[in-house]
């Protein structure tokens, strides 16, 4: 049976070839179909490039228009205006709303305020700061030496007086020494006697 399909495709395209050179067009009708064909390869290009050039320009603004939106969103988030070369280190409570009871909102603390007993000898001593303190609307900001930030949230200020571990004699513009745990958590706020001296 393909043989027979196969035989029979052969001789239809033999008796099209035989007809096709037997009524040949007329030589205008070959002109004009020839000029067509040139003027759509002419244009083809043309239009391609447009199309490059379009979706190129829309790419760029749509990477354009998000990075607008990532700047504008970072530029909203960042409490405080600083200079280029300072450090922000911002401390605040944990902000997740509590899925259980408060009995295991308190062991949390307990076990904190233990991990922060049987560290604070050995930390304290390794984890101090000394840093320029001023009260803020929000919170709190010290500033240390160094041009580091650091911006403590009033509920942050409002637990650590609660657990005894802030000097609540502060005002504006004392020196106070801050003492941090191992991961940087602080754990003390308080009056120093040493006297601030940036080199």
């Amino acid at each position: 049976m393909a043989d027979q399909n196969e035989h029979q495709e052969y001789s239809l395209e033999q008796l099209y070839r035989k007809r096709k050179s037997a009524h040949m067009a007329p030589a205008s009708i070959e002109k004009n179909v020839r000029l067509k064909q040139k003027e759509r390869k002419e244009y083809k290009p043309i239009f391609q490039r447009i199309v490059y050039v379009t979706t190129a320009a829309c790419t760029l603004l749509l990477f354009a228009l998000f990075s607008l939106q990532k700047a504008n969103n970072s530029v909203e988030n960042t409490p405080l205006q600083v200079a280029s070369n300072n450090l922000v280190y911002i401390h605040s409570l944990d902000h997740h709303p509590m899925t259980s009871d408060r009995e295991k909102i308190n062991s949390r603390h307990a076990k904190h305020y233990q991990a922060y007993l049987q560290q604070q000898n050995t930390f304290a001593l390794h984890h101090k700061k000394l840093a320029a303190l001023e009260l803020m609307a929000n919170g709190w900001q010290l500033k240390t030496c160094d041009d580091e930030v650091m911006l403590i949230s009033k509920e942050l200020v409002t637990e650590l007086g609660r657990i005894n571990q802030l000097d609540e004699k502060l005002t504006s513009g004392d020196v106070v020494s801050v003492a941090f745990n191992i991961d940087g958590l602080i754990l003390t706020v308080e009056k120093s006697d040493k006297p601030m001296l940036c080199s």
